[in-house]
C-alpha cells in the first residue's frame, strides 16, 4: 500500500502525518510479521520549497511522541 500525505509547504501537516504513521507502522512490525504491514509512506507539498526542515513547533510535537525526524521538504510531482 502506498500512502501520500499532501499539504502546501511540506514543513508542518503532511510530514507530521507521514512520520507519525511511519512510527506506528514500525511499532506494529515489531509485534507482527513485517509482511502484514507492507506500507510505503511519503509526504509532499503543492507549493513546497525543497530541503526545508520541519517547523520548530512540529519538531516539539514529534519529540513529545518519541518520533525522530530528519525531514526535508519536497514539492509534489507526478
Amino acid at each position: 500500500m502506498n500512502i501520500l500525505f499532501v499539504c502546501s509547504g511540506n514543513i508542518c501537516r503532511s510530514p507530521v502525518a507521514e512520520l507519525l504513521l511511519r512510527h506506528k507502522v514500525a511499532a506494529q512490525t515489531q509485534v507482527e510479521s513485517p509482511t502484514t504491514w507492507d506500507i510505503q509512506v511519503k509526504s509532499a507539498g503543492t507549493h513546497a520549497h525543497a530541503d526545508l526542515p520541519l517547523t520548530l513547533a512540529m519538531e516539539i510535537i514529534l519529540q513529545a511522541q518519541g518520533v525522530e525526524s530528519a525531514h526535508q521538504s519536497q514539492r509534489l510531482t507526478w
